[in-house]
């Protein structure tokens, strides 16, 4: 992988910026694992609504707030510090547990029914580009600062596990689950460059992708086998941003051609995937559950004040 990355440098200066402290092995993570695969029209067999959890207003940059919207109903979870929140918060896969990184460099995990306890799992985890991530099987994927290089290491909390052992020096910034929980894909930081790799970092290759006329900026999520990919793009000469993620996407690719794949909407600000390869496609007000084909199903309108929220994920 090319490591010059002008992005990559950042995993450097974040470790300089945090004080490093001893690993905590206090917490325990216990989300349950869901890999299920939803219907592709959106519905499920049992007729039970989906949730989608949200990244509250940006307005406040004091804190911000994790929102389940289900059944038409808004429901605040859990309030974050705003830097915490918008560079490292995410979900588990059931929606029971949310994870962050403070500036400090702890990771705490915290569960979202009401009275849930927040605990720290370690401390000295990159806040910035290895955020914590969940597979949908429930492994937590987080990064930890090494007292001897500085650098981030990767490891992976197998479901359940206090933490997770190291499983090898950081290589770019923003590692995505796929879907299905097979693949990890990591980079699309300015360049287009990714690699992708077995759920165990193993096997990993490296790919260039190129949109005429745009510039992949972010991986924003990643589609069962690792088949699909979402990406963040600007117009070419346009900023490509900093190492901070983006929780945003517009443009779908096919990993195995390289070729955008064709959506039935415009204005497209986010996908999210479902093992079965059917997408959850955010538009300006909705949300619509699109097949794998192609085919629209499902919309579901989203409240008028949501329109700056971050749609974190969706449990089916």
């Amino acid at each position: 992988m090319n490591t010059a990355r002008p992005r990559r440098l950042a995993i450097a200066a974040t470790a300089a910026l945090l004080a490093l402290t001893a690993c905590s092995p206090d917490g325990r993570v216990t989300p349950h694992p869901s890999g299920s695969a939803a219907p592709g029209d959106g519905v499920p067999a049992d007729g039970a609504g989906p949730a989608f959890y949200y990244l509250g207003s940006t307005a406040d940059f004091a804190s911000t707030s994790v929102y389940r919207l289900a059944d038409g109903k808004v429901e605040e979870l859990v309030e974050l510090e705003y830097s915490a929140a918008w560079l490292s918060a995410n979900i588990s896969a059931d929606g029971s547990v949310v994870s962050y990184v403070t500036m400090e460099g702890r990771l705490n995990v915290i569960e979202t029914e009401p009275g849930g306890v927040t605990r720290e799992v370690v401390s000295d985890a990159d806040p910035m580009c290895v955020e914590p991530v969940w597979s949908p099987q429930g492994h937590l994927l987080y990064g930890h600062f090494s007292r001897d290089s500085g650098m981030a290491t990767v490891h992976i909390a197998e479901p359940g596990a206090d933490v997770g052992p190291p499983m090898g020096e950081s290589g770019d910034c923003h590692y995505r689950y796929s879907a299905d929980g097979t693949k990890i894909v990591v980079g699309a930081l300015g360049d287009g460059d990714v690699s992708i790799m077995d759920a165990d970092l193993s096997n990993a290759r490296d790919d260039t992708f190129e949109i005429p006329g745009r510039v992949i900026t972010d991986l924003s999520d990643v589609g069962p086998g690792a088949a699909r990919i979402c990406v963040s793009t600007v117009a070419d000469g346009d900023p490509v941003g900093d190492v901070a993620r983006t929780l945003a996407c517009d443009t779908v690719i096919d990993t195995a051609t390289g070729e955008v794949v064709p959506l039935p909407m415009d204005g497209v600000l986010g996908v999210r995937f479902a093992p079965d390869g059917s997408m959850l496609v955010r538009t300006e007000g909705e949300l619509t559950f699109v097949g794998a084909d192609g085919t629209p199903g499902t919309t579901i309108p989203e409240p008028a004040e949501f329109a700056d929220y971050a749609l974190l994920d969706y449990v089916p």
